[in-house]
């Protein structure tokens, strides 16, 4: 018995002092590494663009849209939710042309800055603040460049939340990197290290009609601007007539749509 409490009494220091060790690894570890979150955004305004690239490709998007959609609400309830609202680029937009916005997001320092522009914030995960909106709260709800982030289980329960957060005739907007172009889809999209895999488009359209919503649409946007895609293009100028329209699709199929939006309604 004497030599068991020996051994155990030995092992202990032993896993004490090495607790020790590694804990103060660590703290010197946590020292020294850089702020994810402070990284991610330098990626994203290299990569991605910045405030203004964005302001301005959602403006040609969905400007029509917003307009468009907001006649057959009253003002009062013109309450709009981004979900994954980043810097604040689409509900500015909404805002400018006469929503009440809301949004929600993961970053604390995005969601101050958001707040201090007037729009109505949570701080935290999307489907958790989205159980706990009223039903019927809101006539729009986007969902941009968010799908590709999550778990497919996930996704599927936002989707059920956002149709009961819609009031009637509410519009609910998903935009995701395009599968249709094959430079996007195998190529750029996994130069975001937080993506999960492509979404496609007509998964999310099943995913919706699935949940009781409408679907009203798909649109693409925005080709491939790269010098490989426009190289490829003078080359088609010397191609008979008769060529010409499958190069048209081969090209489609390369250097395609960069992001692709599918929108539904709330019936």
């Amino acid at each position: 018995m004497a030599t068991i409490r020996m051994v155990k009494n030995y092992y202990r220091k032993v896993h004490e002092k090495y607790r020790s060790i590694l804990q103060h690894i660590k703290l010197n570890h946590n020292d020294v590494t850089p702020s994810w979150e402070s990284f991610y955004d330098q990626f994203e305004l290299h990569f991605r663009g910045s405030y203004e690239t964005i302001s301005n490709r959602l403006k040609e998007r969905y400007t029509e849209l917003l307009l468009e959609s907001k006649k057959q609400f009253t003002s009062e309830d013109k309450h709009l939710l981004d979900l994954g609202c980043g810097h604040g680029e689409f509900l500015d937009l909404s805002k400018k042309y006469g929503y009440i916005t809301h949004g929600v997001d993961a970053s604390k320092k995005v969601v101050e800055s958001n707040r201090g522009k007037g729009h109505h914030l949570v701080c935290g995960d999307i489907l958790r603040a989205l159980k706990k909106y009223p039903r019927n709260s809101f006539s729009f709800i986007s969902l941009l460049h968010v799908i590709e982030h999550c778990d497919a289980s996930y996704i599927l329960n936002v989707f059920s939340e956002v149709n009961r957060c819609l009031t009637k005739d509410g519009i609910f907007l998903v935009e995701t990197p395009s599968l249709y172009s094959l430079w996007v889809s195998s190529r750029q999209f996994y130069l975001d290290p937080t993506h999960i895999k492509p979404v496609h488009p007509e998964y999310i359209r099943f995913m919706g009609e699935y949940n009781g919503l409408e679907f009203v649409n798909e649109i693409e946007h925005d080709s491939v601007k790269h010098r490989l895609a426009a190289d490829l293009q003078l080359l088609s100028k010397q191609l008979s007539e008769s060529a010409k329209s499958e190069f048209v699709k081969m090209h489609k199929f390369l250097y395609g749509p960069m992001d692709v939006s599918i929108l539904f309604k709330k019936n």
